[in-house]
C-alpha cells in the first residue's frame, strides 16, 4: 500500500493547485480492495482521495496522508457492514478511528451520500426547466434514492419510486408525502415493478446497485428524455449505445462542500459565543434571551450589531442615526 500511495501522491503533486485535501470515504457496496478517486481542481482548491473497503484501510491511509495535505476529510457516514469488520471493537466508524490519527493535517468531516444527493437534485433541475406535469422515475430507493425523491417532491415533481422491498417502499413513500410541505401537491408514488415505475415518465434516475437493471423495453414504456445513472451501470448496454446516459458528477459539489466546511471551522464558528459588556449581553450563533444584542462576530460585538432579541425568536432592528 505504501509504494502504491507514494506513486499516487507524486502524481497528485504534479497536478495540484493551492490548498490540498485528501478524502477518505467508504461505501455500502461490496468491494474487495480500496480504490483512488480522481484529482479535482477548482478555484485554487485541489482534491483527491480514496474509497476504502474496511476500517483498517482507512486507518492506514490516514497515517500515510497525514502531513502531505493541508486537510484530510473523512466521510462520517457509517456504511461499512459488519461482515467487513477487521478487528475486535471495529464498528465500521472510520471517522471515529481516523480523528485520533491525523495530527499534522487539519481534519474535516463530511457526508458523501448527501453530496451525491445534492448533485443529482441540482443536475435534474438544471436540465428540467419546467416543473409542470413532469414525472420522474427513481429506480432504487435506498439511502440516496429516497433522499433524492424527497428533494424532488419538495420541488414540485411527481416521483414514481421502485425498490424490491415493497413493504419498505410503501413506508418510504408515506414518509415523503407526510413530511413534504403542506402546499406541495406533488407526491411520491410506490410502484411494484420497473415497468410501472418508468411508464409515462419524463426523467429516469437510477440509484440501484444492480447492473443492466433497466432494459430497452422499460425505456420504450417511458417518455424519458433525460436518463441519469448514479448506481452501478443500471441501464442496459443497448440503452447506453443508443442514448445519452448521464453519470452523476460530484466534482463541484464536493469541492464546494469541503470548502464550506473548512471556512465554517476556521472563520464562522470562531465568531460564535456570548459575552457581557457593561451589563449588556451580546450573542452570536447562540440562542439569546429578551434584550440580548445579536451580533455577527462575538470578537467584535460593538462593530457587528444586527439587532435585539425579542424573546420570541425574532429580531428587532436597531435604528441607526448615522
Amino acid at each position: 500500500m505504501n509504494k502504491n500511495f507514494n506513486h499516487f501522491l507524486a502524481k497528485f503533486q504534479e497536478e495540484k493547485v493551492g490548498t490540498t485535501c485528501f478524502t477518505i470515504s467508504s461505501t455500502s457496496k461490496h468491494i474487495d480492495f480500496f480504490y483512488y478517486t480522481p484529482t479535482r481542481v477548482h478555484n485554487n482548491f485541489s482534491l483527491c482521495g480514496v474509497v476504502v473497503s474496511n476500517t483498517q484501510e482507512a486507518i492506514e491511509f490516514a497515517q500515510l496522508a497525514d502531513g502531505h495535505f493541508d486537510y484530510i476529510a473523512v466521510d462520517s457516514e457509517k456504511k461499512i457492514c459488519p461482515s467487513r469488520y477487521t478487528y475486535d471493537g471495529d464498528e465500521g466508524n472510520i471517522k471515529g478511528e481516523v480523528q485520533d490519527i491525523v495530527r499534522k493535517s487539519k481534519l474535516l468531516t463530511y457526508k458523501a451520500n448527501d453530496i451525491t444527493v445534492d448533485a443529482i437534485d441540482q443536475f435534474t433541475c438544471e436540465k428540467v426547466k419546467n416543473l409542470s406535469n413532469v414525472k420522474i422515475a427513481i429506480v432504487g430507493a435506498g439511502n440516496i434514492g429516497f433522499k433524492v425523491a424527497l428533494k424532488l417532491v419538495e420541488r414540485g415533481f411527481w416521483v414514481n419510486l421502485y425498490r424490491r422491498n415493497q413493504e419498505l417502499l410503501v413506508k418510504q413513500s408515506e414518509i415523503i408525502n407526510e413530511i413534504k410541505p403542506k402546499g406541495t401537491l406533488a407526491k411520491a408514488i410506490p410502484c411494484d415493478s420497473i415497468g410501472s415505475t418508468v411508464k409515462g415518465c419524463d426523467v429516469i434516475i437510477a440509484t440501484a446497485t444492480t447492473s443492466s437493471l433497466i432494459s430497452i423495453d422499460h425505456l420504450n414504456e417511458s417518455e424519458a428524455k433525460l436518463l441519469i445513472d448514479c448506481g452501478k451501470n443500471c441501464f442496459s448496454q443497448e440503452i447506453m449505445e443508443k442514448y445519452t446516459v448521464f453519470r452523476t458528477d460530484i466534482t463541484f459539489d464536493i469541492l464546494y462542500k469541503l470548502q464550506c466546511v473548512k471556512d465554517s471551522n476556521e472563520t464562522l464558528y470562531p465568531r460564535h459565543g456570548a459575552k457581557t459588556i457593561d451589563n449588556t449581553r451580546y450573542v452570536s450563533g447562540v440562542s439569546g434571551t429578551k434584550g440580548d444584542i445579536i451580533v455577527s462576530d462575538i470578537s467584535k460585538p460593538l462593530e457587528t450589531v444586527i439587532g435585539v432579541c425579542d424573546g420570541l425568536g425574532n429580531v428587532k432592528r436597531i435604528e441607526r442615526n448615522d
